[in-house]
């Protein structure tokens, strides 16, 4: 199977971990990813023919693209990643490993590389159930460099949410430039505005940002993130299936207790979830200083957050009930296009026909 079709799987630990790749080193890890099946228990030995990989990055006119391929799979061997797991106890844990553990090439042949993952990254790319990003790798195949694949995965964590809030001190962090580009200027000028002009051309989402300041100084980054039209496809099942799979794995991120994700996650719509999520990101990026993100937003789950209420997955159903009442055909207009749908799904629909009405 072409790499264009296949999907890059991450742990959000991960896509929030501290390293630095170049553009080679990049490549050849989402290579080794890709190469990752979902129900797949442990690492192997990941064999990357050279010219399937020059193909699917589209290097063939790079005359060097092997040398440059030999000289990242060697950096990517020398790399460190810092990663912050939440364990059970809800302590955190910090690992500092390679990312890679041991290269072998055909030096007659020059035809492929081999390369093997350190085993103590196998909780951050094996047996995903929740807290992962996942997006088709064909997003990131264009991007000319390690920092705008690495700002696409942090803006598209979010997409669903349409906002993310990051200190200037976080993103420098996650991108390992915490001794460089002292002045926010420069870092705004080499790396954020560069990463996002490469993101808004070559993949599905769109982004914008805005500056928090206190007095004069920058302190926060607002990144606005919107999904394409053109990529908004899937049926109404699988929408509603990433939804909850989404919403889920953005409570456990943000540190809410798995009985508690069960309970809203069974009481409440996802959207309804959402919309206290993204209300939450907005407070924080007005300004405030939520410490326990987990305990504020449980403050928030029976509470209307303006005069159009959010409604609960029973409410949605009424709501969606009554829209079909007072419109005989929409439903059957549904059914046509969809099929015979389950509750949830139709709500899905219905939802995303009149969001004015939710």
């Amino acid at each position: 199977m072409s790499m264009i079709t296949k999907v890059i799987r991450k742990s959000n630990d991960l896509v929030e971990g501290q390293y630095s790749l170049t553009i080679w080193e990049m490549r050849i890890f989402l290579k080794m990813i890709s190469m990752i099946y979902k129900d797949d228990t442990d690492f192997k030995e990941y064999r990357i023919e050279i010219g399937d990989f020059i193909k699917e990055f589209g290097l063939e006119k790079n005359k060097n693209a092997y040398g440059l391929l030999r000289q990242g799979a060697s950096g990517l061997l020398k790399k460190i990643v810092i990663l912050n797991r939440k364990l059970e106890d809800g302590t955190t844990e910090q690992i500092e490993t390679p990312l890679v553990t041991g290269i072998a090439h055909n030096i007659d042949t020059k035809s492929y590389i081999k390369l093997s993952f350190h085993p103590a990254m196998k909780p951050f790319l094996i047996e995903l159930k929740d807290k992962f990003l996942m997006y088709d790798v064909k997003n990131v195949l264009n991007l000319p460099s390690s920092y705008s694949i690495r700002m696409y995965e942090i803006a598209k964590q979010y997409a669903r949410i349409g906002k993310r809030t990051l200190t200037v001190g976080e993103l420098k962090k996650m991108l390992d430039l915490e001794d460089k580009y002292e002045r926010y200027t420069h870092l705004k000028q080499k790396i954020l505005t560069k990463c996002i002009s490469d993101i808004n051309a070559n993949t599905d989402i769109e982004v914008d940002f805005a500056e928090i300041k206190r007095g004069r100084k920058v302190e926060k980054i607002c990144l606005r993130i919107k999904m394409k039209n053109n990529d908004a496809k899937g049926t109404p099942e699988k929408e509603t299936e990433n939804a909850a799979q989404e919403v889920r794995s953005l409570l456990k991120s943000i540190g809410v207790s798995k009985n508690s994700i069960d309970a809203w996650c069974g009481r409440y719509a996802p959207e309804y979830i959402f919309a206290r999520i993204t209300y939450m990101e907005e407070q924080t990026a007005q300004g405030s200083k939520i410490k326990n993100k987990a305990g504020y937003l449980s403050t928030l789950m029976d509470k209307e957050l303006s005069a159009k209420k959010q409604e609960s997955r029973g409410e949605v159903t009424k709501r969606v009930n009554s829209i079909l009442f007072s419109r005989p055909n929409l439903q059957k207009q549904i059914e046509a296009k969809h099929g015979n749908l389950s509750q949830e799904a139709l709500n899905a629909v219905v939802v995303k026909m009149f969001p004015e009405k939710f």
